[in-house]
Parts: C-alpha cells; sequence; structure tokens
C-alpha cells in the first residue's frame, strides 16, 4: 500500500512500523508503556516530529492509570502539539479498527483548546455507546460554534440508528429535538446549522424535506453542499432529478456529494456519469465516484469497475485499484439481486434528457436534562 501523507505534519506511516512474526505475517505494533508515550508526546521539534507506532497504539485502549497520568501531563503537551495528536488519531482510526481511542477522547474534551476538542469528537466515529451520546450532548452546549458543530455531527450518528432501531428510541428523538433546535437558531453559526442539517437527514422526520428544499435553494454554497448530502442520506426519492442534475454542477463540492447522493440513491441513471467522473482530476470525486458505483451494482457500473481496477493496477496506483476492488465485491453482491431502490424506467427515461458530455461550460429542542447521564467509571470518574 503506497504511503498517503497525513494532514496532520506527523511523518507516520504504519507499513513502516508493523512487526513481522517467525511466519513473515504483519502483526500488531507493541504498545509503548504510557510513560513513553507521554514521553513521544512532549517532542518539542513540531515540524518534524515522528509519533512512532508504539506511541500511538500506547493512547488506544487506555486503562484508567494510565489515563490518570496522561491527564496529568497532557496540560503541558504544546497545544498544536495536542492538536495535531488528535487530528493524526482521528485519521487514523477512520481506516484502522484495532485501536480504540475512546478514553483519550474525554480527556481531550475537556481540553482549553476548542480545536482539540473538535478534532476529538472526529476519533469516536465508531462508538456508539449511551456514555458517548450524553458527553455529545454536553459539547452541543460549547462556547465554540466549531465544537458544537462537531458535536452536532456526532449526534447524527445516534440518530441514524434511532431510526434503525439500533440505538435507545427515547435517546435519539431526544438528539433530534436537540439538533432541530441548532438548525432553527438563525443566531446559530452556519457551521453548526449546517452539520444539523445533515444530522437530522438521517431520520424520517417529516420536517426534514423542507429543510432540505430551503438550504438547497438558498445563496449560502455550503449550506447547499450540506443538502445534496441530506438528500442522500434521506434514502428519498424524490431527490433523483435534482441529484442528476448537481452530478454536472461547476463546484467540486458540490459533484462530490451529488456523486456519494448517486449512490447512496442507487441510481442507475447516473452511472454513464459517474463513469466519466471516475476519471477526473479530482481524487477525492473519482474515489467517491468509484464508491457510488459499487451502490449502485448494475451491469454497466460493474462493467465499468472492473475496467477501472484494471487501470488503477497498470498504473501502479495502490488506492484507486483497491477502491474499485472493494466497490467491485459490494457491486457483485447487489447485482445477485439488482432492484434499484427507484424505478428503473424512470431513471432510463431520464438519460434521454441528461448531459454527460465532459465539458467546462457546466450548467451550472426539547431541554437536555443532564441528570439523565449515565454513570460512567474510569475515565469519566476522573472528570
Amino acid at each position: 500500500m503506497a504511503k498517503k501523507p497525513t494532514k496532520n505534519g506527523y511523518d507516520f506511516d504504519f507499513d513502516n512500523n508493523l512487526d513481522d512474526d517467525s511466519n513473515g505475517e504483519e502483526r500488531r505494533p507493541q504498545p509503548f508503556p504510557i510513560a513513553e508515550t507521554i514521553a513521544a508526546l512532549h517532542q518539542t521539534d513540531h515540524f518534524e516530529a515522528v509519533l512512532p507506532a508504539g506511541a500511538v497504539y500506547g493512547l488506544s485502549d487506555l486503562v484508567d492509570e494510565s489515563v490518570a497520568a496522561l491527564k496529568q501531563a497532557w496540560p503541558a503537551i504544546p497545544v498544536e502539539q495536542r492538536r495535531r495528536t488528535v487530528r493524526l488519531l482521528a485519521e487514523i482510526s477512520e481506516t484502522n479498527f484495532d485501536l480504540d481511542f475512546e478514553a483519550l477522547s474525554y480527556l481531550a474534551f475537556e481540553d482549553p483548546d476548542p480545536e482539540v476538542r473538535a478534532e476529538a469528537v472526529g476519533m469516536t466515529w465508531y462508538v456508539d455507546s449511551e456514555r458517548m451520546y450524553h458527553r455529545l450532548m454536553k459539547l452541543v452546549k460549547d462556547e465554540a460554534p466549531v465544537v458544537r458543530a462537531a458535536a452536532v455531527e456526532g449526534l447524527g450518528r445516534y440518530i441514524r440508528d434511532g431510526e434503525l432501531e439500533e440505538f435507545d428510541a427515547r435517546l435519539a428523538e431526544q438528539a433530534q429535538r436537540v439538533v432541530l433546535a441548532r438548525y432553527d437558531d438563525l443566531r446559530e453559526d452556519d457551521e453548526v446549522r449546517r452539520h444539523a442539517l445533515e444530522a437530522i437527514s438521517f431520520c424520517g422526520n417529516p420536517r426534514v424535506p423542507d429543510m432540505i428544499y430551503e438550504a438547497y435553494y438558498s445563496d449560502d454554497l455550503p449550506m447547499k453542499v450540506s443538502a445534496l448530502f441530506a438528500m442522500g442520506s434521506s434514502c428519498d426519492a424524490r431527490w433523483k432529478d435534482i441529484v442528476l442534475k448537481e452530478l454536472n454542477n461547476r463546484e467540486p463540492e458540490i459533484r462530490f456529494e451529488a456523486v456519494r447522493a448517486a449512490g447512496q440513491l442507487e441510481l442507475s441513471a447516473a452511472v454513464r456519469r459517474l463513469i466519466e467522473l471516475a476519471y477526473e482530476d479530482d481524487y477525492e470525486i473519482r474515489l467517491m465516484s468509484i464508491w457510488a458505483m459499487g451502490e449502485i451494482g448494475s451491469k454497466e457500473a460493474r462493467e465499468a469497475l472492473a475496467g477501472i481496477m484494471e487501470l488503477a493496477d497498470q498504473n501502479e496506483d495502490d488506492e484507486l485499484a483497491e477502491a474499485a476492488e472493494e466497490a467491485l465485491g459490494m457491486a457483485s453482491l447487489v447485482g445477485e439481486h439488482f432492484f434499484p431502490m427507484f424505478n428503473l424506467e424512470d431513471d432510463l427515461d431520464d438519460v434521454d434528457d441528461f448531459d454527460y458530455a465532459l465539458d467546462d461550460d457546466y450548467d451550472d429542542f426539547g431541554d437536555y436534562d443532564e441528570d439523565d447521564e449515565a454513570d460512567g467509571n474510569g475515565w469519566a470518574s476522573l472528570n
């Protein structure tokens, strides 16, 4: 796997830090003791720092004694170092499922720096506990807009899980009320309102369609981007025509979210355009187009993914090849029982009116009762 640069300034690569066992197979790096991990975090050369894999693993699955030691040492670590550490761990957690930074996140939520608090939410995207839910509900009241925005975004997964009956319905409804209150407050920061729209779109709340329409037809580009995100996550057929149109939008942020929505809505009429977008210069749009075709799973999508995977292999683009392989696997599963989310004939009728040409001239809250918070052990007892 080719090394990907991180956004945080640490020169970190798991591939260079993995030990081999006697059979030559990769194994989990040995976590540093907490004292050695803290020493690594205290490196003073911030812009050339290398955070060893052992230190990263040393911050995972913290026990009470380690949390207490880290809590005492944390304030003395330079703020920029704390920011980059939390940002790095959030990035790593997206792809490395061996690691669990939940205990560390509770410490970071108390950091005096709002950027650290906000980034800490990103470390916990996989956590679905009630304890984390209650902490996010507190962070929604944070004085810093960037933290409120992150917390509202984090509540979206609880709203979604409540809709899927995978989380307590009462708590999920309470989260809906909190999120709606943030959206309805016109004095609230725009980023918070955007994330509130995205979070509430995961459920069948009757207000969602009107909120999406309002955001989509606003003059604010970021709000329109969030509207496209919400169209996809709502899984509502009414957005099909808008999503197909916005695949040709000039703005890459709009195109990216339209691509995502096309996959979530399983729009077979979008496949031809997605094939084109899979070869455009914007790498993130290319990856998302590949993912979307995997979600759609039609014969045309599967053939396109096979071709993309072959070309990526020839070009030694490991990331693109892996993305295409994963999408093809998903598409094959979908293809075995291919029933589009929406009527296929309607989708095909749309194709005649859909311009796929790559051209430079694209047309363009009830109150939260903190007494409800569940008692926690370990780190919670240190707060």
